[in-house]
């Protein structure tokens, strides 16, 4: 059984399935994360950055939910936008 959702419905699965001997994959409570390079585009990386964590939030579990910022990526950015 493979499962992708949130932690109490995959421990919920999981000791089920788990109590019948069946092989069980969960990935429960995962993070979607960005990572924005030193030389993105501020505009385009603030625009993808919105639509990733707002554009699909409660539509589907690919809504982004953690940015990672590499070496000086940060700096130009304002965090006002982001958070």
């Amino acid at each position: 059984m493979s499962f992708v959702g949130s932690n109490v419905a995959g421990m919920h699965l999981y000791s089920r399935a788990a109590t019948k001997g069946k092989r069980v994959q969960s990935n429960t409570g995962a993070k979607n994360h960005a990572i924005v390079m030193p030389g993105a585009n501020v505009d385009f990386t603030i625009n993808a950055l919105v639509a990733g964590g707002f554009g699909a939030a409660g539509q589907r579990c690919m809504a982004l939910s953690t940015v990672i910022f590499v070496g000086g990526s940060q700096h130009g950015i304002s965090y006002s936008i982001l958070f």
